[in-house]
């Protein structure tokens, strides 16, 4: 069976182009719904454009499911001339492999600070900073350790989420600033924004 590699570029670029109108609308919905909110706090915005974010990603692969829809019968509400759609597709592709790259080489970087990472030892830590990390509820373990190769207090994640702390940082800050930091970066990783910023990029490469 012989696949007709225009039809295929005319259909993903038709496809790209109406899911660009579906982020524009979708977007402006969530824009008008956090108005109506009137102030909401940190965590409805984000939960309301994330939403939004996964709905642009999955709405157009549901659509397709759903109506089955193949190469010989899709309608699609913008077309575009063949010559353009593959030059559009390659375009897409490209932009979308740079974009993947990218994504790969932060998840390299992240494994690089975990082999430069050493567990506090016990003494290290200060009673308030041992106290902070105890009775901070998480529902995922996190390791707290000391690494040169960052400049501030990171959270990295995944897998085995950690706490990086620069050694300056274990000198010259008072105990109640660094308790702080510290619970600044365990906020990230118990609401599982390591992943969630992880599925966005994703996503992202996808809609580029």
């Amino acid at each position: 069976m012989s696949i007709d590699l225009h039809a295929l570029a005319e259909v993903g670029s038709a496809t790209l182009l109406n899911s660009v109108a579906l982020g524009i609308g979708l977007a402006v919905f969530a824009w008008a719904a956090l108005r109506l909110l009137g102030r909401p706090g940190s965590s409805t915005r984000f939960a309301v454009w994330y939403s939004a974010l996964l709905a642009i990603a999955i709405i157009p692969v549901f659509s397709s499911v759903v109506s089955g829809t193949t190469l010989s019968n899709s309608r699609v509400a913008i077309t575009i001339p063949g010559s353009w759609a593959t030059y559009l597709l390659l375009a897409w592709a490209a932009v979308a492999g740079i974009g993947l790259l990218r994504v790969g080489t932060g998840l390299w970087q992240i494994r690089k600070l975990r082999g430069s990472a050493a567990p506090l030892e016990h003494e290290e830590l200060s009673t308030l900073l041992q106290k902070t990390a105890e009775d901070f509820p998480m529902g995922r373990c996190v390791e707290i350790c000391r690494s040169d190769s960052v400049q501030v207090p990171t959270a990295i994640g995944f897998f085995r989420p950690m706490v990086l702390i620069p050694g300056w940082s274990l000198e010259e800050l008072s105990s109640t600033e660094l308790s702080s930091v510290v619970l600044h970066e365990l906020a990230h990783l118990r609401r599982w924004d390591d992943w969630t910023n992880l599925l966005q990029r994703v996503v992202l490469v996808g809609r580029k």
